[in-house]
C-alpha cells in the first residue's frame, strides 16, 4: 500500500530525489507494467515519468500519486504509438530499399550542383533560404519580416524551393523534386509541410541517462527564467477546429487559423513556453496539427475541456475563436476561477453560445448578456480612445487610431477597468441599433485569475497603441495575467524576491 502523503517539492537534494524515486517507482512501474510487454519500455516509461514530474513539479497540485499514475498511462501509450509508427516505417522501408536508394543518389547529384543552381535564383529568393535553412528563423519570424501570415510565408518558401527543384532539373538533376531540396537543406519540419501528407516527424524518443544527477543538472541548466520567476511562463494557446472548419454566421466566411493564435508571433521563447489546446480528436486534423506546427506551440499539447489540465498553466489565450463550444468555455472558467490568466480576444463562442451564458459573461467581465454588433460594410472604421489606465497594459497611450466597428457589445463589470473603447456614435445614421461606445480593452480579475479582454480583433492596433514593441507589450501583458500562479507555485506561497 502506497503512502498517501505528499513529498516536499522544494528543490531536494539529489539524495532525497533518489528517496522518492523509489519511493513510488513501484506505483508508477504496475502502471506501465498494463500498458507496456518489454521490459526494456517498461524501464524508459518509468524514468520519462520521473523526468516528466521533475520538469513540472512545481505545477502538481492535490495527490502525487495521482498525477504520477496518469503521466505514467500518458507516457506508456505515447511508447506504444511511437513503436508502431516505427514498425510501419521500417516495414515501408524494407519494401522500398530501392526506391530509397533511387532518392539518394538524385539527392547527391542535387547537392553537387546546389551552389551553382541557387546562383541562378533571384536574389530575393536566395535571401529567402538563407534565412529559413542557413539561419534556421521560423516561420513566424520570417513572416513578420515580409508583413504576412505565417501560412502565406509557408507557401512562399515552398514555391522557393519548387523553382529551385525546376532549375536543378534544368541543370541534368532529372528527378530532383521540392523533397529532393528539402531534404538537401535537411529541414524535417518543412519537409512534412511541404509534401502535405501522412509523413510524420517524430522528435527522437528520450534514452534516460543512467546517472540521475547528471540529468537534473542539464535540466536546471538550460532553464530560461524572466526576472522575478523561478521557472518559464506556462502560455496555452488555443486552436479550435470548429472555427477553422465551419463558416462562421456571423462573420459569413470561415475564419483562418492564424487568426486564433495570432499572439504567439510576438511571444519570445524560452522566457514564456507556448502550450497547443485542442478539442477533444482533432490533433489529427490537417489545418490544427499544421497551426500547432508553424507557430511553435511545441511546449506540450493539452485536452482544451480538461479543466485540471488546464489549471497546470499560468495563462490561456484565447484567440479569434467564433465557435467555442460550451464545454471548452466552462473548463476555461474553472481553470481561471482557480487562478490561471486570461487573454481573450474577444470573439469567443459569439456563434455558439447563448448571450446569457454565465460562463460567457463571466469570461468577457460583463453584468450584462454578451451580444455581437456587425457593421454593414464589413470592418467599418470607428475611432478608438484610451479611457482608463492599467498595470496589465501600462505602455498604452492616447492616439488617433481607429479599429473595426464589429465586435462583442456587453457592458464591463463595476469592477472591471476599461483601458479603450470604440465610439459608434457618428453610426447611428446608417446603423440605427448601433450602440453609442462598445468595449475595447477590458481589464479584471475573475475569481483567482486575472482577465484581458482584448475586443480589437487584430493584436497589430493594440501594439500600435503602445510605446513599446509587439514582444515587448504581450510581455508585460504575460506576466501580469500570470502573477496569482507565480505566488500560488512557490515552495512557501511567498512570491519570488
Amino acid at each position: 500500500m502506497q503512502s498517501t502523503s505528499k513529498p516536499a517539492l522544494d528543490e531536494p537534494g539529489v539524495r532525497d530525489w533518489y528517496a522518492l524515486i523509489e519511493h513510488q517507482r513501484p506505483l508508477v512501474a504496475s502502471v506501465c507494467q498494463r500498458w507496456l510487454s518489454d521490459p526494456n519500455d517498461v524501464d524508459d516509461a518509468i524514468q520519462q515519468t520521473f523526468l516528466r514530474f521533475w520538469q513540472h513539479r512545481q505545477r502538481v497540485h492535490g495527490r502525487l500519486e495521482a498525477w504520477l499514475a496518469a503521466t505514467a498511462r500518458s507516457v506508456s501509450v505515447d511508447l506504444i504509438r511511437r513503436e508502431v509508427r516505427e514498425r510501419d516505417r521500417r516495414v515501408k522501408v524494407a519494401g522500398e530499399a530501392d526506391v530509397h536508394r533511387s532518392a539518394a543518389f538524385t539527392r547527391e547529384l542535387a547537392r553537387n550542383q546546389l551552389p551553382a543552381a541557387l546562383r541562378v535564383l533571384p536574389d530575393n529568393d536566395a535571401e529567402l533560404l538563407r534565412r529559413r535553412f542557413l539561419s534556421r528563423e521560423p516561420l513566424r519570424v520570417l513572416a513578420d519580416w515580409a508583413r504576412v501570415d505565417v501560412s502565406t510565408m509557408s507557401r512562399r518558401v515552398t514555391a522557393v524551393l519548387e523553382r529551385l527543384a525546376s532549375v536543378l532539373r534544368e541543370m541534368g538533376v532529372f528527378d530532383a523534386d521540392v523533397v529532393t531540396v528539402a531534404s538537401i537543406f535537411d529541414d524535417a519540419v518543412h519537409l512534412a509541410s511541404a509534401l502535405w501528407c501522412n509523413v510524420h516527424v517524430e522528435p527522437d524518443g528520450l534514452r534516460m541517462a543512467a546517472s540521475w544527477e547528471g540529468l537534473l543538472q542539464d535540466v536546471a541548466a538550460n532553464a530560461v527564467y524572466l526576472p522575478g520567476w523561478s521557472r518559464p511562463i506556462r502560455a496555452g494557446v488555443f486552436v479550435g477546429w470548429g472555427t477553422i472548419s465551419r463558416q462562421s454566421s456571423m462573420m459569413r466566411m470561415i475564419v483562418p487559423p492564424e487568426w486564433q493564435v495570432s499572439i504567439s508571433k510576438y511571444v519570445e521563447r524560452g522566457p514564456v513556453e507556448l502550450v497547443g489546446l485542442i478539442e477533444p480528436g482533432t490533433s489529427d486534423k490537417g489545418p490544427v496539427e499544421a497551426t500547432l506546427r508553424d507557430y511553435e506551440l511545441n511546449a506540450g499539447l493539452i485536452d482544451a475541456t480538461d479543466a485540471e489540465a488546464l489549471r497546470t498553466l499560468d495563462v490561456i489565450s484565447l484567440g479569434f475563436d467564433l465557435m467555442t463550444s460550451a464545454a471548452v468555455l466552462r473548463a476555461v472558467c474553472d481553470a481561471v476561477q482557480s487562478g490561471v490568466g486570461l487573454h481573450n480576444e474577444g470573439y469567443i463562442g459569439l456563434d455558439t453560445i447563448p448571450a446569457n451564458n454565465p460562463d460567457l459573461r463571466a469570461v468577457f467581465l460583463s453584468a450584462s448578456d454578451v451580444t455581437d454588433f456587425h457593421s454593414t460594410p464589413h470592418g467599418l472604421p470607428v475611432p478608438l480612445r484610451v479611457v482608463g489606465r492599467h498595470p496589465a497594459v501600462p505602455s498604452v497611450v492616447e492616439r488617433d487610431r481607429t479599429a473595426s466597428a464589429c465586435g462583442p457589445v456587453y457592458q464591463p463589470r463595476a469592477d472591471a477597468t476599461t483601458v479603450l473603447r470604440k465610439n459608434l456614435q457618428r453610426l447611428k445614421a446608417t446603423h440605427p441599433n448601433a450602440p453609442a461606445t462598445v468595449p475595447a480593452l477590458v481589464c479584471g480579475e475573475l475569481g483567482s485569475g486575472r482577465v484581458v479582454v482584448n475586443s480589437l480583433q487584430n493584436n497589430e492596433i493594440l501594439v500600435d497603441l503602445s510605446a513599446l514593441d509587439g514582444p515587448a507589450l504581450v510581455l508585460d501583458l504575460l506576466r501580469w495575467l500570470a502573477e496569482p500562479r507565480r505566488k500560488s507555485t512557490d515552495g512557501d506561497g511567498a512570491a519570488d524576491p
